[in-house]
This record gives structure tokens, sequence and C-alpha cells, in this order.
């Protein structure tokens, strides 16, 4: 018999280490501020910083641009922040790559905002869905990319397949 009860284990667990060491190259930031604003400022600032030390090409990547929404940074300061950067990538002399990841798929209010501020800019526009038709053992997902610095947008759909190390696509031809 032992003293083991269920009870006893807690459901969730919080903790402050990091699972997995950041990318060599990834900059960590400590939010000591509540104020979305001075955030946005704060990495703004970081941004210009960087791009000042940084040699040859660049590119500024976002994983998560409506993770601001729930550190309590408004939309108003997400816009100005994404008009600033933007303003940025086009007049910098090193002309830096600038990308946006959101998830179309459980987006709030809010987050479509964002979502429509960011596709109206974009040269490339990427969006990842499950696949239309269900599980497939062929086809994880669907692929579409949009090329919008043409006269009129190309459109292309792809279904891609995922494995450990690589992804295949397949073009996607309607019948």
């Amino acid at each position: 018999m032992t003293d083991w009860v269920p009870e006893d284990i807690p459901l969730t667990e919080e903790s402050t280490i990091f699972w997995s060491d950041l990318p060599p190259k990834a900059i960590k930031m400590k939010i000591e501020d509540n104020s979305g604003d001075s955030l946005m400022k704060e990495l703004y600032e970081e941004i210009v910083k960087q791009l000042s030390n940084k040699n040859g090409n660049c590119a500024i990547i976002i994983d998560n641009l409506s993770i601001f929404l729930s550190l309590g940074v408004s939309l108003k300061s997400i816009v100005t922040f994404y008009n600033k950067v933007y303003d940025l990538v086009l007049n910098h002399e090193k002309k830096p790559s600038f990308y946006f990841v959101i998830t179309p798929e459980i987006l709030t209010k809010e987050q479509k905002k964002i979502s429509l501020i960011l596709e109206k800019n974009c040269d490339y526009l990427f969006k990842l869905y499950q696949n239309p038709s269900g599980y497939s053992q062929d086809v994880h997902g669907q692929l579409e990319t949009i090329y919008k610095d043409a006269a009129k947008p190309i459109d292309y759909i792809f279904k891609f397949k995922l494995y450990e190390n690589k992804v295949d696509l397949f073009k996607y031809l309607s019948g």
C-alpha cells in the first residue's frame, strides 16, 4: 500500500525556466512596465539598435503580433508600432526583410483588425489552413500564397504534408 493520493497532485504548475534554449540570435526582453505604449516603444528602439549594429542582410521577425493584445497593449499601440517598423523597413539603407505571423483561424475581433492592416501592406501573404476535407494520411493542410506586388494579385494554393525534417508541397488542382 502506498501513501500516494491523486488529489494531492496539482493539475498545473508554474515555471520560470525555459524548457529549451533561445536561438543564439534571439533577443530576450524583460517586460517590467504595464504600459503598452512603453513596451512597444522599447521594442521599436531595440529593433532600431539591432539594425544599426548588423552588417549585411537583416530580417525582422515577429512571430505573433497578436500576443501583445494578451499583454494588455491596445490595438492603437500595436498599429502605431507596426506603422513605425513598416516605415523603418521602407526607408532604411539596409532594406531589411519584415515578417509577421498571425494564425488566421482563431482570430478575435481585434486580431482580425490587425490582420487586415498587415494584409493591406504586404507583398507576399501566406495563409496556412487545416485540410478542408478533414483528416488525411497523405495531406496535412493547405497553404495559400498570394503575391500582391504584381498588377493583379497572383494566388496559388498548395496542399502540404509535414515530416520530421521536411515539408512536401503539392500544387492544388481544383476540378
